[in-house]
């Protein structure tokens, strides 16, 4: 895989990703990588959080919970682009709500989705597809599949 960063005219930092090997592919369960962009962030060294603006609305996490949860920001906030980016803030044009239910997720690996709201539930799933959260994917197709063949 090939990562290129350019600077936009307000200061922000977008991460272009290409080809990503087969071995890396199967290290996070992946299918296909998406081509994306986003504002990086540098985390402190020392406390590992990172803020996230998901939607326009702010979550704080550490890296770690989202590195080992998802092949997207393992990708995303390597060593490597966090040495190199000085920005406080990763800017994710993506869906608030879903994000959240999805980060409560990968704190507690524990795949969860709403029953009673199908829309969310899609939702948390999409997201989960973006994220390349592979392990979270596995579960909601082994629930939906016990959930269909069940006897």
């Amino acid at each position: 895989m090939r990562m290129e960063t350019a600077k936009t005219e307000n200061g922000n930092v977008c991460v272009r990703e290409h080809h990503m090997s087969a071995s890396s592919k199967r290290a996070h369960d992946d299918d296909s990588p998406p081509t994306t962009f986003a504002k990086r962030a540098k985390p402190s060294a020392v406390n590992d959080l990172v803020q996230l603006n998901v939607g326009g609305q702010r979550f704080f996490t550490t890296v770690s919970t989202l590195t080992a949860n998802s092949a997207y920001f393992s990708r995303t906030l390597s060593s490597r682009w966090r040495e190199e980016v000085d920005t406080e803030e990763i800017f994710l044009d993506r869906d608030p709500a879903a994000f959240s239910a999805l980060l409560a997720c990968m704190r507690t690996r524990v795949a969860v989705l709403p029953s009673s709201d199908h829309d969310l539930s899609t939702r948390i799933i999409l997201e989960a597809d973006y994220f390349e959260v592979g392990w979270f994917l596995k579960a909601v197709k082994a629930k939906i599949y016990n959930n269909t063949y069940a006897a």
